[in-house]
C-alpha cells in the first residue's frame, strides 16, 4: 500500500469517527432537551404548560446549563420541583418566556453556556461578581 492511500484512508476514518461523535453530541443534546422540558411540564416549574410552551423550552434550557454555569461552587436552586418564577436569579418573566437574569454575585464559577442563546426573550443578562472563565460565546450575540 502506498503512502498516499495510507494517508487517504487514515483521513477517511478520522471523518467516519467525527461524524459519529458529532451525531452522539447532537442526538444527547436532543435527549435531554426533551427529558428536561418534561420534567419542566411535569413538575412544578410551569404551571399550565400546555399554554406556556415557550417557558417549558426556556425551563428546559435553564435546567441544562445550570451545572455548567454554577460550576463547583454555584448553589442555584434551579429545579422541575420549585416554581419557575422562584429560581434564583429568574427576575422577570414577560409573556410566558424568561427575559431577565440577575446572576450577580451567586458564587458561580463556571463557564458562560452558549445555550443561553436559547433563551430568545433575554434582554438582560446580568453575572457581575461570580468566578466565571473562559469565553463569552458569540452565540449570545444573536439574541
Amino acid at each position: 500500500m502506498s503512502k498516499r492511500t495510507i494517508g487517504i484512508t487514515i483521513a477517511l476514518a478520522l471523518l467516519a469517527i467525527t461524524s459519529v461523535v458529532a451525531l452522539l453530541l447532537i442526538t444527547g443534546v436532543e435527549w435531554r432537551s426533551d427529558q428536561f422540558a418534561a420534567q419542566c411540564s411535569g413538575g412544578n416549574a410551569v404551571h399550565d404548560p400546555e399554554n406556556k410552551p415557550g417557558l417549558v423550552s426556556d425551563c428546559a434550557t435553564l435546567l441544562i446549563i445550570k451545572d455548567t454555569l454554577q460550576g463547583e461552587s454555584g448553589n442555584l436552586n434551579w429545579s422541575p420541583d420549585i416554581d419557575i418564577g422562584r429560581w434564583d436569579g429568574v427576575a422577570a418573566i414577560d409573556n410566558n418566556r424568561v427575559s431577565s437574569l440577575i446572576l450577580g454575585q451567586h458564587r458561580l464559577s463556571g463557564t458562560i453556556p452558549a445555550e443561553l442563546s436559547n433563551l430568545s426573550n433575554l434582554t438582560s443578562l446580568q453575572l457581575f461578581h461570580n468566578q466565571l472563565t473562559g469565553e463569552i460565546p458569540p452565540e449570545l450575540g444573536n439574541l
